[in-house]
C-alpha cells in the first residue's frame, strides 16, 4: 500500500510498481471510465512520487494461446524491464512435482 494505493506487485524499496496497462478492461462495463480515470490517476501520482510505473499489454498477453507463450512473454517483459528481482525464487518442492518453469509473474 502507498498513500490510498493498493500495489499488488511492487517492489516498495525500489519504489517500482507493476500492473496491466488497460486493467480497467477487467471490470464490468458500467465500471470501467471511472476505474480508467482512477488508474490514470494512480499512476500520475506515483510517478509525481518517484515511482516507476510498468505497465504490462494487457491485450498482447491475452491474445497469446497458451501457459507456455503468457509465461515466456512475461519472462520477456521483465527483462525488458529489468525486473527479473520482483520473480520468486524457484519452489524445489513444484519442479518435483513435474513443475517445468522455475518461476511466474
Amino acid at each position: 500500500v502507498f498513500g490510498p494505493y493498493l500495489l499488488e506487485l511492487a517492489d516498495p524499496l525500489g519504489r517500482t510498481v507493476v500492473e496491466w496497462d488497460t486493467n480497467w478492461l477487467l471490470y464490468p462495463p458500467w465500471r470501467r471510465a471511472k476505474h480508467e480515470a482512477f488508474v490514470r490517476r494512480k499512476h500520475f501520482h506515483l510517478r509525481a512520487e518517484g515511482w516507476k510505473v510498468h505497465c504490462v499489454p494487457l491485450g498482447e498477453f491475452q491474445a497469446l494461446a497458451g501457459k507456455e507463450e503468457k509465461l515466456t512473454f512475461l519472462e520477456r517483459f521483465c527483462r525488458q524491464h529489468r525486473l527479473d528481482h520482483l520473480r520468486l525464487a524457484a519452489n524445489p518442492a513444484s519442479e518435483r512435482d513435474g513443475g517445468t518453469r522455475s518461476a511466474e509473474m
